[in-house]
């Protein structure tokens, strides 16, 4: 919305040019978290209040600024590909 501060002025708006419409097709979902890596698990541990945070152990942690090698480290997961 525009607003004239002064009546003699003119008050012009610009338009955005249209947006180009494409279809979208979602083929699954997906989760890789510290809370689980299924739809289900994930969103069952979030709902019952599970933390996703502890201690760093997949790697020596030493050389970084972290709090007591606290993190949200994702445990027990494989990536079997990778899409790019």
């Amino acid at each position: 919305m525009a607003v004239a501060l002064d009546s003699t002025q003119e008050v012009t708006t610009t338009k955005k040019p249209p947006i180009e419409q494409r279809r979208v097709v979602v083929t699954g979902m997906g989760v890789v978290t510290p809370l689980g890596h299924d739809p289900d698990v994930f969103y069952n541990n979030l709902l019952d209040g599970v933390s996703g945070i502890s201690e760093i152990n997949g790697f020596d942690c030493a050389q970084y600024p972290t709090v007591n090698n606290i993190s949200s480290e994702v445990h027990s997961y494989s990536l079997p590909f990778v899409v790019f």
